[in-house]
């Protein structure tokens, strides 16, 4: 049973950015962005499972490593045999849904993929996938995930993982000629001038196929897709970095503490930015690994 592909799309209204931009875990507003995010790779990609996967057609089983707000595995059930079993494992429940949110056949569980899982789960999955890690890992702990992740899968099925390219495809473009970019194309230069943070945010795309090679998966392939393939999710593809690069303001970004006044004056203009028709695009990276069958 193949998935079929969607083009979900979210709007540029869902995220009002003069709005108070706090962002904490769990909070309506990072919830938020977490959702438009994973819009945007779906819209992107064009599906949610890579079409080279082929699920059973009954009793198929699918976990989702860094689930977050679940919202993947809730529209994929909406896709699959009612009876597909969803698991979804983050490492805290703060950004879960209510349990009565979601369909009968998902549930949701804590779980560390830097930790590992446990034994009673290896083995048992047809499709693991997990986006958006890069983040929280570093260097070798890339190669310690996947590991983990590929001990969760069956014999014979897959594993997907979706990165973005980090600086190496990023461009800040015009819409209109007078187009001001004068701030964002500041602020992300200065983020990236810092060696460890650009090697670590390119990591994935320069070196997770090899990785997949290294873990023993066999038929891997890499899709790769522009943010901006979508035309309508070029503002939203904007807004999500703008939340990102708040975050790492009040997260102390490059080692920097920053006042409460200088994160506003820059976010004033990030919005005079955008409201100019500035866009912002990059390159999403989509790998997938087979686990091969014994002997």
């Amino acid at each position: 049973m193949a998935i079929d592909m969607v083009t979900n799309t979210t709007t540029t209204e869902s995220m009002d950015f003069q709005d108070s931009y706090s962002i904490v875990r769990g909070e309506q507003r990072e919830i938020q962005r977490l959702d438009a995010q994973h819009q945007l790779y779906i819209s992107a990609f064009g599906y949610h499972l890579h079409p080279n996967i082929k699920l059973p057609k009954s009793g198929a089983r699918i976990a989702d490593v860094g689930t977050g707000t679940a919202v993947f595995l809730k529209e994929l059930a909406t896709q699959a045999s009612s009876t597909t079993e969803f698991h979804g494992f983050d490492i805290s429940s703060s950004q879960f849904p209510p349990a009565s949110s979601l369909p009968g056949n998902v549930q949701l569980h804590i779980g560390n993929a830097m930790e590992g899982f446990s034994a009673e789960m290896h083995d048992t999955f047809d499709v693991v996938t997990v986006r958006l890690l890069v983040a929280a890992l570093n260097g070798e702990d890339w190669r310690r995930v996947t590991d983990h992740l590929v001990k969760l899968v069956k014999p014979g099925g897959w594993l997907q993982w979706q990165e973005s390219d980090g600086l190496q495809g990023m461009k800040i473009l015009r819409d209109e000629f007078g187009t001001k970019k004068s701030h964002l194309q500041t602020s992300l230069s200065q983020i990236f001038a810092n060696q460890t943070i650009r090697e670590k945010f390119e990591y994935p795309s320069r070196n997770l196929a090899r990785v997949f090679h290294e873990a023993g998966l066999d038929e891997v392939d890499e899709d790769v897709v522009s943010t901006d393939r979508e035309p309508h999710m070029r503002s939203t593809t904007l807004q999500i970095s703008v939340e990102g690069l708040i975050s790492g303001m009040k997260g102390g970004m490059n080692g920097k503490k920053y006042s409460q006044e200088e994160i506003d004056s820059q976010v004033k203009g990030w919005i005079d930015d955008m409201e100019s028709g500035v866009y912002q695009r990059y390159n999403l990276h989509c790998f997938l690994g087979k686990k091969p069958l014994p002997g």
